[in-house]
């Protein structure tokens, strides 16, 4: 049995060497690039990066030193293991992103280079930078998941966990403040009196958007998912530990894993073949549905050979409440695409409200959000009984690992559409011929299937895997919830303020996304007057000093965020106990489940219903009107990448914390 431990390890290692030989025959290893705006790009992520590696290590300096002065003044010992866990977890991320952070400016220089080719060739050079960076993350996450596993014991996984979300924070949410304000900013300074267009090589605030939508949607979206993938693992190890199974039980979730990256790897081959015989319109999700199908086909082997059948559970039983998770995926998927997309009823009718007026417009786009809530709370309710009748609270941990466990191809359809997007912005740029722009709006519109699986899924995804993780976490404090736990002051009070925080939490970063887009309004314009002919094309935007400026401002509203994250849960916890400590995740649950679904559906139904008129529906962009939309989706920015995905780290970050306190206790 113990050999089978290397199994991980194998998978781990087979696919980051699958995203290393996707990169090298893209790039072949010239990070560098040879355009003008490749090196640009390259300045400002080396800008970025730098400011992303401080603040990281500032909050684990942080978070260590707040838990030694608890720990001391207490009298609490905090297990030193799961610092270390945390550390490595955080680690790895960060090397994940970094590296995928230099891939992608060169990477997409060749890709445009294709796109003057057939479509067929920019299509596989899409598809391989796609799977090449989602392999990488996926493959350095298993790796370093697996050595602090062997090296630590299974419980290491709460700390590794935290120190994923720890991380994820600054690249996710810094990604998203840093991207909105880009996004608007740049939108603002060049619909106004700064005589530069959006997109062009002379304007500092192109490149801060295509950071930002490198940052965002790309790293951020990996460690997001990352995290909520760790979520579902740490709930089946855990609850494991105790079950009748014992070993088997503990290590059955990284088999069924390790299973869906093999998967993974197949998927990969067929859809290569597909795109090679020009059968691609549908490639991503085809990736989807080999690797779902795979995955459950190896899982209910693994269940039959390793769960022996007991009072509490059967192999069927478990696989079933697997399978609830993995359905209920493509379930919320398909219904985000329904409410979102351009190609249906929901987001062209907030489009037909233009001739209304902007508050028509938003008025539609709420209603729509609103009734999004109703489905995925039957979606997220009907997974949750079926696998709790199926296998108790174990069943739900199985579901939500089933929702996670196919990462990898998850994550290459979510690339998918950020990478066309700056393909298709960098033809622009860069004047290429009629034939590769072309081409590039073709790659973008196969991409654009994807969109079943952006924010609603991340969404759900959270509410599932923190609701298992939750369920695990009272089985394990083992607090009876009875009239007079109920009826405490303490639990009450504790209730509310979880109630409380994500509102004081989100209101402070958008402040700070505010005085961001501002700044960057202001410094573009400044650009454009100080830089002498800079608007004849016979001098170069000062990219590094754009995005240290916007970097700074970004991480610097962080802060104040980041210890609101981890205080009240650590103070809450060496003060008051277990019983006001589950009382306030509870509440940061209960307030998060209200509102991550519906911001999300809100922000990409705005940007569909631009996107919609944007393709020449309802007179296109050139009806009066048309503003509003611009307006309407640069309130959608905030949104989708900041608020929805910013509640998501929040809720994950505040039940991992209450995890290992109570576990520590």
């Amino acid at each position: 049995m113990n050999g089978i431990i290397i199994v991980p390890l194998i998978a781990s290692l087979a696919l980051t060497l699958l995203g290393v030989g996707c990169v090298s025959s893209l790039t072949r290893f010239r990070f560098r690039g040879t355009s003008d705006f490749t090196k640009l790009l390259l300045d400002g992520v080396t800008t970025y990066s730098k400011r992303v590696l401080s603040n990281v290590a500032q909050i684990f300096l942080y978070l260590g030193a707040v838990i030694l002065i608890f720990s001391v003044q207490f009298g609490k010992p905090f297990p030193s293991i799961q610092l270390i866990a945390a550390v490595i977890g955080g680690a790895s991320v960060l090397i994940a992103s970094l590296i995928q952070f230099w891939i992608i400016p060169s990477a997409l220089e060749r890709i445009v280079e294709y796109s003057g080719d057939y479509p067929r060739n920019a299509m596989l050079a899409q598809f391989l930078l796609a799977n090449g960076l989602g392999a990488i993350f996926v493959g350095i996450l298993t790796a370093s998941l697996w050595a602090s596993l062997v090296t630590m014991g299974y419980k290491s996984v709460i700390g590794f966990a935290l120190g994923v979300l720890l991380t994820g924070f600054f690249i996710r949410i810094g990604g998203g403040v840093f991207r909105a304000a880009g996004v608007v900013g740049n939108e603002i300074a060049t619909a106004s009196d700064t005589p530069l267009p959006r997109y062009d090589i002379r304007n500092a605030g192109a490149f801060t958007e295509f950071i930002g939508a490198i940052t965002g949607p790309i790293l951020g979206v990996g460690s997001d998912l990352g995290s909520s993938f760790l979520f579902a693992v740490t709930s089946c190890i855990i609850f494991a530990i105790s079950g009748p199974d014992g070993y088997s039980g503990v290590i059955l979730p990284i088999l069924i894993y390790s299973s869906a990256l093999m998967a993974s790897l197949i998927a990969f081959a067929w859809c290569q073949f597909r795109i090679r015989v020009n059968r691609y319109t549908n490639i991503y999700l085809e990736g989807i549905y080999v690797t779902v199908v795979l995955s459950a086909i190896a899982t209910y082997i693994l269940l039959q050979k390793l769960i022996s059948v007991s009072n509490i559970w059967t192999p069927n039983h478990l696989f079933f409440s697997y399978l609830s998770g993995l359905v209920g995926a493509i379930l919320i998927g398909f219904s985000s695409e329904l409410m979102t997309s351009s190609r249906f009823r929901p987001a062209r009718g907030i489009a037909s409200q233009v001739e209304n007026g902007a508050a028509q417009v938003m008025v539609r786009g709420l209603a729509n959000a609103f009734l999004s809530n109703g489905i995925i709370f039957i979606y997220i309710a009907a997974v949750a009984v079926i696998s709790f009748s199926l296998s108790g609270v174990y069943g739900i941990a199985m579901a939500s690992l089933g929702m996670l466990s196919v990462i990898t191809t998850i994550l290459v359809g979510n690339f998918a559409l950020p990478i066309s997007g700056l393909v298709t912005r960098l033809s622009e740029m860069v004047a290429q011929t009629h034939i590769a722009k072309q081409n590039s709006l073709k790659i973008e519109q196969v991409a654009g299937t994807t969109v079943a699986i952006r924010n609603g899924f991340a969404s759900g995804a959270v509410l599932l895997s923190t609701l298992g993780l939750l369920m695990t976490l009272m089985s394990s404090s083992k607090l009876t919830v009875s009239v007079s736990v109920i009826t405490d002051i303490q639990f009450i009070i504790s209730v509310l303020a979880g109630l409380t925080i994500p509102y004081v939490f989100l209101g402070l970063i958008l402040r700070g996304t505010q005085t961001g887009t501002i700044e960057t309004i202001a410094e573009i314009r400044r650009q454009a007057i100080a830089i002498p002919f800079l608007l004849l094309g016979k001098a170069k935007p000062d990219v590094p000093r754009a995005v240290e400026q916007l970097a700074r401002r970004t991480m610097d509203t962080l802060i104040i965020p980041g210890i609101l994250m981890l205080l009240p849960p650590i103070a809450i916890g060496y003060f008051g106990g277990i019983k006001p400590l589950l009382g306030l995740t509870l509440g940061v649950f209960f307030s998060s489940f209200n509102c991550t679904y519906l911001w999300g559906n809100l922000g990409d139904s705005l940007q569909q219903a631009r996107a919609f008129v944007e393709t020449g529906h309802l007179g296109g962009n050139q009806i009066s009107q048309f503003h509003i939309l611009q307006s309407a989706d640069q309130t959608g920015t905030m949104y989708r990448d900041v608020l929805s995905p910013s509640i998501n780290m929040l809720l994950k970050a505040i039940c991992m914390v209450t995890f290992l306190l109570i576990l520590s206790t």
